[in-house]
């Protein structure tokens, strides 16, 4: 699902997706090293998924 976007979780459910102007800058498992002018950060402080989404801020 990485390559259309989708983040998973360990069972490879969908959690969210991530635009293709920010997929450049992100780290992935896969990655060793990301290099670039404007990485990507997600700050998963309020992130909630499944049911509790209703509850996020």
């Amino acid at each position: 699902h990485w390559e259309r976007g989708w983040i998973v979780n360990s069972q490879f459910e969908l959690l969210f997706w991530v635009p293709p102007w920010n997929r450049v800058g992100l780290y992935s498992p896969e990655n060793l090293l990301v290099i670039g002018q404007q990485p990507t950060q997600l700050d998963f402080t309020n992130f909630v998924h499944g049911r509790d989404w209703m509850k996020c801020i």
